[in-house]
């Protein structure tokens, strides 16, 4: 059978993802440190090996080829001869780092974030001590899920003779190799790791969440909660106000993240100023405008204040309008040395969605994160696009599901910070796939202690999620000439919307909802097209639910029609069914009218049901009765008026006296 050039190219991404996927398979550096010890031979990555591949994986179409063909591959304890070789040594400083020739500034500008804090390098550390095999293991976040990512302790050197050719520490400590080496094994080269963002290296070190705010109001606000509660708070020098060049000549470096110490506002002879300190995690380079080491503006009073001190080392003041000013953003990592990291891989087939299950057992602050794969570990022909997530989670209980909150979007990492009670929730996620990758990984962070496992498909999930919320917090919408019916109706951000409708009458209500506009918007079935049109018996309820188009707004106006009926009447029932029917007919064209009197004898007098079904005529008929022993129930007299417009019924009761009782009658009728 021959392939099509699609269906080749569809075969080679399928194998592209699974090689990425194989690339990042658990390690276990236990198994190989047996291995290597009962072999006496030093570990070599063969999924990261040392070679060409490791480097580039597309030497096609890289522009490094013959920069980095001179590269040779040495062990750390080949060129680190001057002292023994280890993980750390004399602690660990946002110092410690040193950049080669791969520009992956992002991820080392998170380590030095990271390292203001030596604890939290630490902690990604599995193999804490030199390995005389050569074996050294990391934890850390791939693609959302923890994993542990062994390396062997090659690295590219200058030269059969020189050192490392790519970043490096301060002496003769590994732990910046390593980790730089474990991302490019997540990523499936050194290269490409050229392409990351700080935002994202800072989610995959430390688990925690990380936003980037614009310079807005509330920003101000979130950099001093950052600081509060000890978040990684970094900002980027970049082209706002001035050129690469202008950035240098105040002492600023363009596209780094500068690590934010403090934020503070303080009291000065020219008024409240809010003040930020920063440091360089590059070099000595400081900030040369206002309140930096030599302002005038400093004095002794706030000197002390703020613990100032005047060093070169890369720490200084600024106002936070320069701040906003030279740098573009800011970006918190919500990091805590106490959370615990857990995670859930799994998928869903497209135009589906999958349910999984949280089970509470301590309550605590928790995230929940919803991660797909990493854009940057795909080459260009890959055509790999994030999809959009929505994401809804609902709270069991006796009621049955209850709507916590919900979210959607474009996001590599889509989260919510929730404090979880004690209990089961339900994680609704939905994907609109967009590439040829069909997985992703659920993720909690927090102090809650819980369990995550996978309730595969749920179709009744949003109808009873959403019904859940109308009765709860759902806006009522009025609705005209419809007594007795309740309307609610609500936009969510998750991209979904309801109309909950309820029949609070004791007869049976027919509602017509049209759409005047349903711009980026469809209705989910049973219900279709540009209306929808329900009947409701007494107390009887209807969800109606509406999906937004992905990535657009949604535009809604419609308008209702109600009709009400009067509730079905047992005696009438009983009429129809027993009695004997008396249909009226055209006076000229001898056709039925759809009007007809049912009359029904029994022991104590008689029954004449008239019942106008007819969709225009209005009926009118004049009653004359002979009675013997009977009267009219609620009538004076023996002559009775009917009058039924069109959907009508009326009853006329004859009770007998005694039991010798007879009826007559005479009438005459006209339409109109």
């Amino acid at each position: 059978m021959e392939l099509s050039e699609a269906e080749l190219i569809d075969i080679g991404k399928a194998l592209f993802v699974s090689s990425i996927v194989a690339s990042i398979t658990p390690d276990d550096p236990e198994k190989i440190t047996r291995w290597c010890y009962i072999n006496k031979q030093k570990y070599t990555d063969q999924d990261f090996p040392p070679s060409r591949i490791s480097l580039i994986k597309n030497p096609k179409t890289s522009e490094k080829v013959k920069a980095w063909k001179k590269f040779e591959w040495r062990r750390s304890t080949d060129f680190l001869t001057d002292a023994p070789v280890n993980v750390f040594v004399g602690g660990i400083t946002p110092d410690d780092i040193r950049q080669g020739a791969l520009g992956d500034t992002y991820f080392l500008c998170a380590l030095t974030l990271l390292a203001e804090k030596p604890s939290r390098i630490e902690k990604l550390f599995i193999t804490k001590d030199p390995s005389e095999w050569g074996i050294y293991a990391v934890e850390l976040c791939v693609h959302g899920e923890k994993k542990v990512v062994v390396v062997d302790d090659f690295f590219p050197c200058t030269g059969p003779t020189g050192g490392p050719c790519f970043s490096k520490a301060n002496g003769s400590e590994l732990w910046v190799m390593i980790l730089e080496k474990a991302w490019a094994k997540v990523y499936g080269s050194y290269e490409r790791t050229e392409k990351g963002t700080s935002n994202g290296a800072l989610r995959d070190l430390t688990g925690a969440p990380t936003m980037t705010y614009k310079f807005e109001e509330g920003t101000w606000e979130k950099i001093l909660e950052g600081i509060r509660e000890e978040y990684i708070v970094c900002a980027s020098a970049s082209n706002n106000k001035a050129s690469q060049q202008i950035l240098e000549g105040i002492g600023l470096i363009g596209s780094l993240s500068y690590a934010v110490l403090k934020a503070q506002e303080v009291k000065t002879s020219e008024g409240p100023v809010k003040l930020v300190m920063l440091r360089n995690p590059w070099s000595n380079a400081e900030w040369q405008g206002d309140w930096s080491d030599k302002s005038p503006k400093w004095t002794p009073q706030l000197k002390k204040l703020l613990d100032f001190t005047e060093e070169e080392d890369g720490t200084f003041w600024m106002c936070y309008d320069d701040f906003k000013d030279y740098f573009s953003a800011v970006t918190i990592c919500q990091i805590n040395d106490h959370y615990v990291y857990r995670s859930f891989k799994t998928k869903h087939a497209k135009e589906s969605h999958i349910v999984l299950k949280l089970e509470v057992t301590d309550p605590g602050q928790t995230y929940v994160s919803v991660d797909q794969m990493e854009q940057c570990c795909f080459f260009k022909g890959a055509d790999y696009k994030y999809s959009n997530c929505r994401m809804i989670i609902a709270k069991e209980s006796h009621e049955g599901l209850v709507y916590v909150t919900g979210k959607q979007g474009f996001d590599r990492n889509l989260w919510v910070k929730l404090n979880l009670e004690r209990g089961n929730y339900q994680v609704y996620v939905e994907f609109e796939w967009t590439s040829i990758v069909k997985q992703f990984v659920l993720s909690t962070y927090g102090s809650s202690h819980l369990k995550i496992s996978s309730l595969g498909e749920v179709p009744t999930y949003l109808r009873e999620v959403y019904i859940n919320r109308a009765n709860v917090s759902g806006v009522e919408v009025p609705v005209d000439h419809a007594d007795g019916l309740v309307k609610y109706h609500e936009m969510l951000p998750e991209g979904f919307g309801y109309f909950y409708v309820y029949n609070s009458s004791t007869g049976i209500i027919k509602e017509t909802c049209y759409f005047k506009t349903f711009k980026n918007l469809s209705l989910l079935p049973p219900f279709t097209g540009g209306k929808y049109e329900i009947s409701l018996e007494p107390e009887g309820f209807e969800i109606v639910l509406v999906k937004v188009t992905t990535g657009q707004k949604p535009v809604l106006k419609f308008t209702s029609t109600v009709h009400a009926e009067e509730p079905p009447n047992p005696l009438f029932a009983r009429i129809k069914k027993e009695g004997n029917p008396e249909p009226r007919l055209h006076p000229e064209t001898n056709e039925a009218l759809g009007i007809t009197v049912f009359i029904l004898k029994h022991e104590s007098g008689m029954y004449l049901l008239y019942e106008n079904l007819s969709k225009t005529l209005r009926f009118e008929e004049d009653v004359e009765f002979t009675l013997r022993n009977a009267k009219i129930v609620g009538v004076t007299g023996k002559a009775v008026s009917i009058d039924l417009s069109p959907g009508k019924s009326q009853l006329v009761e004859i009770q007998s006296i005694n039991k010798s009782w007879s009826v007559q009658r005479s009438s005459s009728f006209a339409i109109s």
